[in-house]
């Protein structure tokens, strides 16, 4: 079973090759090299506009180490099994295994026989279903893309970077928390915005390592803050909000956009610790999270994706759960 994948953005997790349509191997044409083995060369029961009508779809991957691919993500898996034993015990963790495992492997088995329903805007990746996300106190059905992890608000934001906020058009100078890998490519695309990833660890493949509650920049440096899901995972987060204003440029060039896990109660539910069965927050938003914004000095204004709901069906997008975008007050 793949538990996660990383770095291999082709066809079937695959860095490198090309998609040949034939009715058998024998019909390969003789400029192209023939795989030494059958693992080198995949059969698809595939499914939009690449499968072939009259053969299979035959997928050769020269430069593959399938090898190596197996071990990296079995190390991958074992380290996050390792990781949930410390945190909640052998029993629990390997409960939570198991169902990993049964739920990804009946996913993969939809995806490779019936036909695609849904399509990642992050990546590109099409199928029958997504992954289910599983976590101890935490289910989320049809949530993450086998390819990329994206998870229903990255595809969300991919579509609404696009489309509403046109992004690769966007100029100065751009703060990124915790980057996600499913937008990478999204900020890639602006190039003329000098984006600075930033991160408390070193995993995330950021430009430097910098604390949220005590940020390393002088006033007004950035014309865009980009801030997703991470105020529940830190101790302090009106220092941080404090922080993410004092480097925040005036509007109209300044613009922060934060989103936050947030529950149907209207006060902010704080936990006093990063609580294990809550995926390590320090508590869950209610309906005041804006007036935290506004302690800061920022002006708030709550935004939707603006997606229809054919849209919410293809790309997995369950609710429309909505973000903010803030501009820091005339006084500050």
């Amino acid at each position: 079973m793949v538990f996660n994948h990383r770095r291999h953005r082709g066809h079937g997790g695959c860095t490198e090759g090309f998609i040949l349509c034939a009715p058998s191997v024998s019909s390969v044409p003789a400029v192209v090299k023939k795989p030494r083995s059958s693992r080198h060369l995949r059969s698809f029961n595939g499914f939009g506009p690449g499968r072939a009508p009259s053969g299979r779809i035959l997928f050769y991957t020269p430069a593959f180490d399938f090898d190596g691919f197996v071990r990296e993500e079995t190390e991958k898996m074992l380290s996050w099994y390792r990781e949930r034993v410390r945190e909640h015990g052998a029993s629990a963790a390997t409960g939570l295994l198991a169902r990993v495992v049964w739920s990804r492997g009946a996913t993969a088995l939809a995806n490779r026989l019936l036909a695609g329903r849904v399509v990642c805007p992050c990546c590109g990746w099409a199928g029958r279903k997504f992954y289910d996300f599983l976590e101890i106190g935490c289910t989320a059905r049809d949530a993450e893309c086998p390819r990329c992890n994206s998870h229903p608000r990255h595809r969300a934001f991919a579509v609404w970077l696009r489309r509403v906020y046109e992004l690769e058009k966007r100029t100065g100078v751009a703060l990124v928390f915790a980057p996600e890998r499913a937008l990478e490519e999204l900020w890639a695309e602006a190039k003329n915005l000098v984006v600075v990833k930033t991160d408390i660890e070193p995993s995330r493949g950021v430009d430097l390592l910098a604390d949220i509650q005590r940020l390393p920049f002088a006033d007004r440096s950035f014309d865009l803050i980009w801030c997703q899901h991470v105020l529940t995972q830190i101790s302090d987060d009106r220092a941080a909000i404090r922080e993410m204003t004092r480097v925040l440029r005036r509007a109209p060039a300044g613009e922060l956009i934060v989103s936050v896990a947030q529950g149907a109660g209207a006060r902010t539910r704080e936990f006093g610790r990063a609580d294990k069965n809550h995926l390590g927050f320090w508590r869950i938003y209610g309906a005041d999270f804006t007036e935290r914004l506004e302690e800061a000095g920022l002006e708030v204004r709550r935004v939707g994706y603006g997606l229809s709901a054919e849209e919410c069906a293809r790309y997995g997008i369950d609710s429309d759960e909505g973000f903010f975008i803030c501009t820091r007050a005339a006084s500050v």
